[in-house]
Order: structure tokens, then sequence, then C-alpha cells
């Protein structure tokens, strides 16, 4: 029982979701009841696309009409904004927008947006908090090893070490060492 515990624990450290930029809620944010806006980010070399996906809560369809959005990144804790946007209109729905933060950290990103057909209405959804990996010196080539990942390969050989000095222990007892897989 402890061997089949000890080698999902070992396959989950495979998994590093450290490379993931991500909210602690969802990308999603309803507005108002009636409209659902998507925050999707993708690294585009040192920097951050950054697709703003506009539908309908009802159908769940792309909004036809034009949008006219725009967006500040706040660097968390400051209130003085890193960067903020100029409007920018979208196109089938999704606006789209390049950018490269300053550094590693925890950022919001503030959105309001208005439809072409209720110019009046300015519409604001939740913030997102997101994190953006930081750029560690890495003479192995471009990809930033930071703590997170240097954590994660000690965890893994460390439990890589407890697992084969378990198998070494029990054949220097002279017990034998099996795997058994779901109680066979």
């Amino acid at each position: 029982m402890t061997y089949k515990l000890f080698l999902m624990g070992l396959l989950a450290l495979l998994v590093n979701p450290n490379t993931a930029v991500a909210d602690h809620a969802t990308p999603e944010r309803v507005v108002e009841g009636k409209y659902v806006v998507v925050l999707l980010l993708t690294p585009q070399g040192e920097a951050m696309r950054m697709r703003f996906l506009f539908r309908d809560i009802k159908t769940g369809r792309n909004l036809l009409v034009p949008i006219v959005f725009r967006f500040t990144i706040k660097e968390k804790g400051l209130e003085v904004p890193v960067y903020k946007s100029t409007d920018m209109s979208t196109e089938n729905a999704i606006g789209e927008f390049v950018y490269k933060f300053p550094r590693g950290g925890l950022y919001e990103i503030v959105l309001e947006f208005e439809k072409a057909d209720e110019l009046e209405k300015v519409y604001r959804p939740d913030d997102w908090s997101i994190w953006v990996p930081g750029q560690t010196y890495n003479p192995f080539g471009r990809y930033p090893i930071g703590f997170a990942e240097i954590a994660g390969f000690i965890a893994f050989f460390t439990a890589l070490l407890i697992f084969v000095g378990s198998i070494w222990w029990k054949k220097k007892k002279g017990k034998p060492f099996e795997i058994k897989f779901f109680g066979k």
C-alpha cells in the first residue's frame, strides 16, 4: 500500500506545474450575468501574449458586435500601473496584445470594455491575478530555472533516493521486495 502511494506521489512530481501562468480562480470572468470574458496567456519569446475572448453567457457564442477594450497591468501590491493600454478593438470577439513584463512576479490585469451597440455602458469584470515566471541566470540555455524548478528537482531526487533506499533495506534484511498494484 505504501508503495502505491509513493509511486503516485512520484508520478505527481514528474508533472511540473511551475511553467504555467495561472489565476487561482478560473480564467473566465462573468460580467453582470450577461457576458463571459476569458483571458488566455501564452508565452511568445520573452514576452507574453494576452488574448481576451468575449462571449455571450446565454448562448456561449462569441459576441458579434465590435468591442472596444482597454486594460491596465499592475504589479501586485503597487498602485502605479506598469502598463496602461490605449483603446483597442476586437476582431471576431477576440482581442490580442503582446507585452514583455519587466520582471517575474505577481501581476493584476484590470479590463474595461464597451460594446458598439451600448457605447454609454462600460463593463468591468473582476481582475485577473497572474504569475509571470522570472528570468534568472541559466548557463544551459534560455529557459529560466528558478527556485520552484530547483525545489521540484530536489523533491524528485529525494523521493527517488527514499524509494531505492527502501528496496536496499528490504534486501539487506532478507525480505523479498514486491510491488503490488491494486491489491493483486
